[in-house]
């Protein structure tokens, strides 16, 4: 008798034995997925419909700035940029808007996801001024009659623009204003010569 019961404890079905744990790992890993966070930018959809959306770019000179280790403020708003064109669906209008002074279409508004990947890739940061204000109204002016119900505008800019008198960002804009990374506004070290 011993050695029958022996036989019968060995594990017979060693790839069905692995399945069987990897399926608890993987619910172990389902239920605690409400804790784990992305880390890619996506916009909300509040019906599921398509959207039009405007990116304010900020390529003015502050956003050379350093942001982390090796990696300008500009390289992360156009990191932050293509991760929501990325989002993209088939119907949703995207456009770009740059708000260094004076603010410039990059790209007006389009369904073309993979135009507004190439306008994106050809952006640079430049030299000059910014003017968030006059950016955020081309952005509106954009998308404002487009056919789409859910439009919205995404600030990536550090926000230095030099007006901390006068009335905040997108307060007089009709359309919803996100400020997508406020990071970018932290003070940076020795930025100044």
């Amino acid at each position: 008798a011993p050695p029958r019961a022996r036989s019968r404890a060995r594990l017979e079905d060693r790839g069905l034995f692995i399945l069987r744990a990897l399926a608890v790992l993987g619910l172990a890993f389902l239920g605690a997925s409400p804790l784990v966070r992305c880390s890619r930018l996506s916009v909300q959809r509040s019906s599921g419909a398509s959207l039009a959306l405007a990116i304010v770019l900020d390529d003015s000179m502050s956003m050379r700035a350093p942001f982390e280790v090796g990696k300008s403020r500009f390289a992360r708003a156009k990191d932050a940029a293509d991760e929501l064109i990325a989002g993209g669906r088939e119907g949703d209008s995207i456009a770009i808007v740059l708000a260094g002074s004076p603010p410039r279409v990059a790209l007006a508004a389009t369904t073309d996801l993979s135009a507004a990947r190439a306008t994106l890739e050809g952006i640079s940061e430049s030299d000059r001024g910014t003017d968030l204000d006059g950016a955020i109204s081309m952005a509106e002016a954009l998308v404002t009659e487009l056919p789409q119900v859910d439009k919205r505008i995404v600030l990536l800019s550090d926000r230095a623009d030099g007006k901390a008198d006068e009335a905040a960002l997108g307060e007089r804009a009709s359309l919803p204003l996100w400020v997508a990374i406020p990071e970018l506004g932290k003070d940076a070290a020795d930025c100044a010569i």
